[in-house]
């Protein structure tokens, strides 16, 4: 078997900065194509900056490289965005990335990155192409995934692979959003019935990706689409377990009813132009009960390498490193 090359869009950001060095690891040949340099210091030389919109650059770093897997990461990955046209990196971006794989003919595996969101929360996906998006994040990830399904990939085996909730160290937004509420006990959980929510703890979510690109048979991978993630949990499992590491105190529970409340109240301030970290939108994603396909991921990749608790402790470690403030004294 030839030795691997694996180029991999968007290898500075949360989850590729870990299937970097995870490839690092198991000795691959690697590219990192990203507008932003990387957080690790040992990934520089792997580091080439582009901008995947730039389709002429984009195109000669493929070709210089020569790659014989690729895994797609690069996209705009957050709900801030009211139409389609607000997310170029997803589209543009996409079709950038895809026509270099068709183009590039030392290419075996391809992986595109998708979202869970390209079906509205809740509702089960009977098919690979069931498409109902949530946001208009989730709309561009749909029409990434259309991109690449109407490619004519004729040159080699491609999956898409859709993300859920992937926690773990170097994320962005929760040291400052989530992890800081439930290290001040300023978040309150919805509810006191189970709530059926989907994690993936990093590390493992890395793990199922390099399996997919890179050791699982072709007849088990190709034109077909993976949601990558640990198994189900209820939701307040896992934000008791970071209350507790972060604030040495379990999670307080309130009403359903208070939280709606509160997200109405949330929606009227923000529409008055004031910053407010409670809507219904949010409320609705805490509370609604997922149902996601993943075991035919696991089917594949085998059993998460770590569970919740490793993972929580690993990343409580990060967080006393990087974000000390947000642990509080239990003293």
């Amino acid at each position: 078997m030839n030795k691997l090359r694996v180029l991999v869009t968007g290898g500075s950001g949360f989850i590729g900065t870990h299937f970097v060095e995870l490839l690092l690891k198991n000795g691959v040949e690697i590219r990192n194509i990203d507008i932003q340099k990387p957080k690790m210091s040992s990934h520089r030389p792997f580091w080439r900056q582009c901008d995947i919109k730039a389709s002429d650059r984009l195109f000669d770093v493929f070709s210089k490289f020569s790659p014989s897997h690729v895994l797609h990461l690069a996209a705009k990955a957050n709900l801030n965005g009211t139409t389609i046209s607000d997310f170029p990196d997803n589209t543009i971006g996409s079709r950038n990335v895809v026509d270099c794989v068709r183009q590039e003919k030392s290419i075996e595996r391809f992986i595109h990155t998708s979202t869970q969101y390209v079906v509205y929360p809740g509702v089960y996906p009977e098919s690979n192409e069931d498409l109902l998006p949530y946001t208009a994040y989730g709309e561009s990830k749909a029409e990434s995934e259309r991109i690449v399904r109407t490619a004519n990939l004729d040159n080699c085996i491609w999956s898409i692979i859709r993300p859920t909730n992937i926690w773990g160290p170097w994320h962005t937004v929760f040291p400052n959003e989530l992890w800081r509420f439930l290290g001040k006990r300023y978040y309150f959980h919805p509810g006191f019935k189970p709530i059926k929510k989907y994690y993936g703890y990093i590390e493992n979510t890395v793990d199922q990706i390099y399996k997919l690109l890179c050791v699982a048979p072709d007849d088990e991978v190709h034109r077909k689409v993976f949601y990558v993630t640990d198994p189900p949990i209820d939701n307040a499992v896992w934000m008791n377990a970071f209350s507790v590491a972060l604030s040495g105190k379990p999670v307080r529970k309130i009403p359903k009813l208070m939280w709606k409340i509160m997200g109405v109240i949330g929606d009227i301030i923000k529409r008055l132009g004031r910053p407010f970290p409670i809507d219904s939108d949010r409320y609705f994603r805490l509370t609604v009960q997922e149902n996601l396909p993943y075991k035919r991921t696991l089917d594949i990749t085998g059993n998460p390498l770590l569970s919740m608790e490793d993972g929580v402790r690993k990343c409580t470690g990060w967080i006393q490193s990087y974000y000390p403030t947000l642990i509080s004294s239990k003293d």
